[in-house]
């Protein structure tokens, strides 16, 4: 790892305006050693002066799953609970994800008399309804999807929904950076057009069905945001 620093930090000296990648297997398990021993070879102690700040220079990208991303799972945790419901735990995991607003607190400490309770969109509204919580933003989105269960549409028009009730729900609206949630957005949506395209291939399908095969495309997605303009980026094979 020193003598790839090493390599960048003789490119950049020849070409200033260079961008350069080292490719790091198991790069997410050795992160941390590999960028400090990258940055040794970068930035030595004596010579090639550069007084910025590492992160001026090196940006390490791990790369992931776009489905484990965390705004993205609790996208998908959120269409799994429209579909299946859940307990306490999954109701909890939404409420206070981040992903979505933070507006939930008075049906969250209701929840907790009835933790043992399964909950799902109908029960959840109904709950509030009678009084006992606001009905949180992400809840509100999710009735119309709820409503619509039974039906079969083509994935293209599943695609128009869950997004509209997405933005209705308020997701990824200050969870993240701008930056961050730019290119997160982005690499959703796409995704969803992914899925869109599977209309000629197959029949029209229930909520449940669209949320597997939009959980294979995530899966298959590699997510790995430009976080600096740094000249070298640090990443895992793709």
């Amino acid at each position: 790892m020193r003598a790839a620093g090493a390599w960048a930090r003789e490119r950049l000296e020849h070409d200033a305006d260079a961008r350069l990648a080292i490719v790091v297997p198991n790069l997410s398990e050795r992160a941390e050693a590999a960028r400090r021993d990258v940055l040794d070879g970068l930035l030595p102690h004596a010579g090639f002066e550069l007084a910025a700040p590492s992160a001026h220079w090196l940006n390490v990208s791990l790369g992931e799953s776009l489905s484990q991303v965390p705004a993205v799972a609790d996208a998908l945790h959120w269409i799994r609970f429209v579909v299946y419901g859940g307990s306490f735990d999954s109701v909890s995991r939404l409420n206070r994800c981040g992903s979505f607003p933070d507006d939930a607190l008075t049906l969250e400490r209701w929840l907790r008399l009835e933790r043992d309770r399964d909950w799902n969109v109908a029960s959840l509204a109904k709950a509030a309804r009678s009084g006992r919580g606001e009905l949180p933003t992400w809840l509100a989105a999710s009735r119309d999807l709820y409503d619509a269960l039974r039906d079969r549409e083509y994935p293209s028009t599943w695609v128009t929904t869950i997004g509209e009730r997405l933005r209705q729900s308020g997701w990824l609206a200050t969870s993240v950076d701008d930056t961050i949630r730019y290119q997160l957005k982005t690499q959703w949506q796409e995704s969803l057009e992914s899925l869109a395209r599977l209309d000629q291939a197959c029949d029209r399908i229930s909520l449940g069905e669209t949320l597997e095969l939009l959980d294979s495309v995530l899966v298959d997605r590699v997510f790995s945001p430009e976080q600096s303009a740094a000249p070298v980026l640090l990443c895992g094979p793709i």
